[in-house]
């Protein structure tokens, strides 16, 4: 079976994992879930394409966190929404519960550049620390593009720029939740 070239999407979900993973904070997630609305098979390539993205960030942050952690910690607790108590949380989680320390940081809103980063200062196997994130970051994305999906075959009968729309909305709402949670 012939491969397709990469599209645009593909293109643009990978820089947008790598640059989330090191210092961009808004989520792939939300063109993740915006390309689901055309159908799963494109949205699974990107889906890939940010997985990879995320891998490559986070192994640059996980480096930073080896050679230097205080510098990389004190980066990553300058990016919007990420404060010095979450990084210290995170790191903590990180050294007690280990690996579901990914899973659980995700649901509760802990960038993955935080784990990424301890991980490194914690000297963890590069390997295992790569499979846990690939594991993590595909969990995650397929998550909110299945609701995404679901939610978009409960308006079937609403247009695509509608349904954009409705997905430009609720990211707005949830963004503006996200941020005003995190500066409380």
């Amino acid at each position: 079976m012939p491969q397709r070239a990469p599209t645009r999407t593909d293109a643009v979900s990978l820089a947008w994992g790598l640059a989330e993973a090191t210092f961009f904070f808004i989520v792939p997630d939300v063109l993740l879930s915006r390309v689901v609305l055309r159908g799963w098979k494109g949205c699974l390539r990107a889906t890939a394409a940010a997985i990879v993205g995320a891998l490559i960030g986070g192994a640059i942050m996980f480096g930073w966190g080896a050679a230097n952690p205080t510098q990389a910690m004190r980066f990553v607790d300058h990016v919007p929404a990420i404060s010095t108590a979450m990084v210290d949380n995170a790191g903590a989680r990180l050294e007690t519960d280990g690996w579901p320390a990914f899973f659980t940081g995700a649901a509760a809103g802990v960038p993955y550049k935080v784990y990424a980063v301890h991980a490194g200062r914690l000297r963890v196997s590069f390997i295992q620390f790569m499979i846990a994130s690939a594991l993590a970051r595909a969990a995650r994305f397929l998550i909110v593009c299945g609701l995404a999906s679901l939610i978009a075959n409960t308006l079937k009968r609403l247009s695509l720029p509608a349904k954009y729309r409705i997905h430009a909305a609720c990211w707005v709402l949830f963004y503006a939740w996200y941020f005003w949670k995190m500066s409380n």
